[in-house]
């Protein structure tokens, strides 16, 4: 009985110990690499919705707005009230270039600021 408490359990090897390092070691970039992965799906889902949310909607519906104006200048043309149809597509063509001028200037910008 005796015998037995006084035997000290044995130290694993080295050998042993740098596997079982290595092994850890492994699974820790292992997840290190998963964990980076998902930060950057996580971070290109919050970058798109940062622009969805940036504008909610309102340029698009600018740019549209010039659109349906444009249309509505052809009509005007047709029907023979030139000046209307020149001032309407004056305002629509100046809406919608506005618009559109301001998205390809935030869209430049954006992909300086944010790399995804």
């Amino acid at each position: 009985m005796n015998n037995k408490k006084l035997t000290k359990e044995k130290r694993p090897t080295l050998t042993e110990e740098n596997k079982t390092l290595k092994d850890s070691m492994k699974s820790l970039q292992d997840e290190n690499t998963n964990l980076s992965q998902d930060f950057h799906r996580i971070d290109k889902e919050n970058a798109v919705m940062n622009e969805k949310l940036s504008g909610l909607g309102w340029r698009d519906f600018c740019k549209n707005i010039g659109w349906l104006g444009i249309g509505s200048a052809i009509t005007a043309g047709i029907g023979k009230q030139y000046k209307e149809g020149l001032l309407i597509a004056i305002v629509s063509g100046f809406f919608f270039m506005t618009f559109s001028l301001y998205d390809s200037f935030n869209q430049k910008k954006q992909k300086f600021a944010e790399k995804v």
